[in-house]
């Protein structure tokens, strides 16, 4: 049997390759293709070919996070960070903010994954607003802020569909809020 999405994107690739996707709409639509099929680093090749060296696709807000997104997903976190930060520069809209945060968070910069995953929240139009309230959650517990961690484990927890991490999330936020504690009374 015949596997005609990979033929059809190795034909479309083949065509890439020969310098037949000209347009931005084209390179756009190859870029998803790789991440229909679970090719993030071809994604990340193409778009920063046509943004940066060829000049065929706009950076617009929207292209950026695409970028950025391909980046997170090749597990190029710095890479994903610089990315967001520029397509954040663009736009206002909480779901490319919540990237930002969450480029954030996973490299470690945890003052801005909270800054920035609040902001998200504040602005609304969120498809997972779980999931951005346990971003400011692990967040603020990176940050030693048990308080702030366990209030929005408990937000995220409302969702049915993170209640049980959120719920561990808090268990394990107050165990280590009551061990660091003690340590600070001996």
């Amino acid at each position: 049997m015949v596997d005609c999405t990979s033929d059809a994107l190795n034909a479309l690739e083949t065509c890439y390759m020969m310098g037949g996707l000209t347009t931005e709409k084209d390179l756009v639509n190859l870029a998803y293709s790789f991440f229909e099929a679970d090719i993030p680093y071809k994604a990340v090749k193409v778009l920063n070919k046509g943004i940066y060296t060829d000049k065929i696709i706009e950076p617009t807000a929207k292209n950026l996070k695409l970028l950025a997104d391909a980046h997170r997903l090749a597990q190029n976190a710095k890479e994903s960070l610089v990315e967001y930060e520029k397509a954040a520069a663009k736009s206002t809209d909480g779901e490319l903010i919540i990237g930002l945060a969450q480029a954030y968070l996973a490299n470690d910069k945890f003052k801005e994954a909270s800054k920035w995953g609040r902001e998200a929240l504040k602005k609304g139009g969120i498809k997972r607003v779980d999931h951005a309230n346990i971003t400011v959650a692990q967040a603020e517990f990176e940050l030693k802020n048990f308080d702030e961690a366990i209030k929005f484990f408990k937000e995220a927890g409302k969702d049915a569909r993170s209640v049980k991490i959120a719920n561990q999330w808090v268990s394990f936020s107050e165990r280590e809020k009551a061990r660091l504690k003690a340590i600070a009374q001996q």
